[in-house]
């Protein structure tokens, strides 16, 4: 059997709303594990990937497989992480999908995800909560007899 699957990937970062006076916004609800600094949702300068998010598609895209589908079309599915002070992702979690299988297969790709560039806040990384809406073109599973006659 063959299996053919045509995904594209539209990585956008989420857009946040500051405030005219720039305040900084720190979620306490956020935290991983008690103990840990807080977790900021908007800051000065925001976490990103070594490359940007142009590489960071090509990495997804590398490492992504497409769960099996029925119908062709585009699939959304929003994930949410932190990014901690060392760069690493922690907390990942599917805000928004389509379903089990994209969830295991995004979670999968952003686990083996290396060290983004923290946030920074007056000068320190600082962890930050990041959200990624992902958008995926499937085309739809096929099988096909491997020796077919006519």
């Amino acid at each position: 059997m063959k299996y053919f699957f045509k995904v594209l990937f539209f990585l956008f970062f989420s857009s946040l709303s500051y405030s005219q006076t720039n305040d900084v916004v720190v979620v306490d609800a956020i935290k991983d594990e008690p103990g840990q600094d807080k977790v900021y949702v908007a800051v000065e300068v925001q976490a990103k990937f070594e490359g940007g998010m142009k590489k960071f598609s090509q990495f997804f895209i590398d490492n992504f497989i497409a769960p099996k589908v029925e119908t062709s079309g585009l699939y959304k599915v929003m994930a949410g992480f932190i990014v901690e002070k060392d760069g690493t992702l922690s907390a990942i979690k599917i805000l928004r999908s389509p379903g089990q299988d994209f969830d295991e297969a995004v979670i999968e790709v952003l686990k083996k995800c290396p060290k983004w560039i923290p946030g920074m806040q007056n000068g320190e990384a600082v962890r930050c909560q990041f959200t990624l809406p992902i958008t995926i073109n499937c085309e739809a599973t096929t099988t096909e007899p491997v020796n077919s006659q006519k």
